[in-house]
């Protein structure tokens, strides 16, 4: 499943770590919401299990779209660190760390951090696995067909052009 949402780039800071210099970024990689035909509950996101998550240049296509792997077919620049629950927003809130030696390395890594530093809005897109179990219903007026259940995290991607994903910085 995927869960398409912004990188809120107006409050990068440049932190140093272990000899690497970080390009942190606040943002949303899962909040609860219907998406295509399936519903993500609130409950079933817990934060610090998302701590760690690659953070990826598009989405990988190789090995049924999973990063984990230990030659991904798109580059990892970085991880979600910080990663809380937004209880009033139903949505978690988590620092994108972007190692800027890694990102420098491609140029996608190179529009990406122009971008940011620009304080331009970037698309994200969550991918993880999860358990579905079949139950339609209505969330805030939008029709699903099966509830996320137990959601694994695979990876963040970022995209250095302006990609609708599945769903947009229009739904907020």
């Amino acid at each position: 499943g995927e869960d398409d949402r912004t990188l809120f780039t107006n409050e990068a800071k440049s932190i140093d770590k272990d000899g690497k210099r970080y390009l942190v970024v606040p943002g949303v990689p899962v909040r609860e919401q219907v998406m295509n035909t399936y519903l993500l509950p609130g409950d079933e996101i817990h934060p610090e299990d998302w701590n760690g998550t690659p953070i990826s240049i598009r989405h990988a296509k190789k090995n049924n779209g999973s990063v984990n792997v230990p030659e991904p077919d798109v580059p990892i620049i970085g991880y979600i660190s910080n990663s809380s629950w937004d209880a009033q927003n139903k949505r978690m809130l988590s620092e994108y760390w972007i190692d800027e030696a890694t990102a420098m390395k491609y140029p996608e890594g190179q529009v990406i951090l122009t971008a940011i530093k620009n304080g331009n809005v970037l698309e994200t897109s969550t991918a993880y696995w999860a358990d579905e179990q079949y139950t339609p219903g209505n969330h805030n007026g939008k029709d699903y067909q099966t509830i996320h259940r137990n959601p694994k995290r695979d990876h963040v991607a970022i995209f250095p052009d302006n990609q609708m994903g599945a769903c947009s910085i229009q739904d907020g």
